[in-house]
């Protein structure tokens, strides 16, 4: 059996493919029991044969951090679904293997349609100019992200050597909010997952304000998040200017 240990294996039913619906994967579930255990096992109806090697995947709730990385070390578990960065940084540096995921972003998407002021391209570009991303990186993130300035990374096929990167440049940030029209800055609100790592969020919030912009943070639930995207506006009846 294949131990992971994450902080909510309700969380991962989708994301594995292992609800009530009917699947053609590797595993099938067995037994589910909300903010405890899923437990899983080999399909012998599986498409592809000789697959999968594990006879079962065992994925148990443990919220706090401390017990996570204590189980790794006692060898209670095999896998930290979703690590937090200080411990997925503090195993890495003990040696520890880290899998990421290739292509995962990080990023802000702004409602261009509703605000006006985010409309304007040179806004936007001054938003990138203002946050220092290898500083982010390197600092709360530890090292275990690398930054980006396209919307792919360099391992895509669609990645444009040729399209030059927005270093930080907050002396430019400032320029170009003021062509803009906005040299005293501006404020808008950005909604992040309530489970989103906060010290990076807090960070591009204290670069933004350096060049006067106001980043008003709003964490929510992943339901008032879907709500929030689906209804086509950041808020009911906001103000397009």
């Amino acid at each position: 059996m294949f131990y992971v240990f994450t902080d909510s294996p309700s969380k991962e039913r989708g994301r594995l493919g292992i609800d009530t619906s009917v699947g053609t994967g590797p595993f099938k579930l067995e037994s589910f029991q909300r903010g405890s255990t899923m437990k899983m096992v080999k399909n012998p109806d599986y498409w592809e044969k000789g697959l999968p090697y594990l006879d079962g995947i065992q994925i148990d709730s443990v919220a706090e951090v401390t017990s996570q990385v204590a189980a790794i070390k006692a060898r209670k578990a095999q896998v930290v679904f979703n690590a937090d960065i200080p411990a997925g940084a503090q195993l890495r540096d003990e040696g520890y293997p880290i899998n990421s995921v290739p292509g995962s972003l990080i990023m802000l998407s702004f409602d261009t349609k509703n605000k006006k002021i985010l409309s304007d391209k040179r806004v936007r570009q001054a938003v990138e100019y203002a946050v220092d991303k290898e500083g982010i990186c390197s600092g709360p993130g530890l090292n275990m992200f690398k930054p980006i300035y396209q919307i792919v990374p360099e391992i895509s096929s669609a990645y444009n050597k040729a399209c030059p990167p927005r270093k930080y440049d907050p002396a430019k940030a400032k320029q170009l909010l003021a062509e803009a029209g906005y040299p005293n800055g501006f404020t808008f609100k950005a909604f992040f997952r309530d489970t989103f790592w906060r010290e990076g969020i807090v960070a591009i919030q204290d670069y933004l304000a350096k060049v006067g912009i106001k980043m008003d943070v709003q964490f929510v639930g992943a339901s008032a998040l879907s709500a929030i995207i689906l209804q086509g506006k950041i808020e009911p009846g906001l103000d397009p200017k």
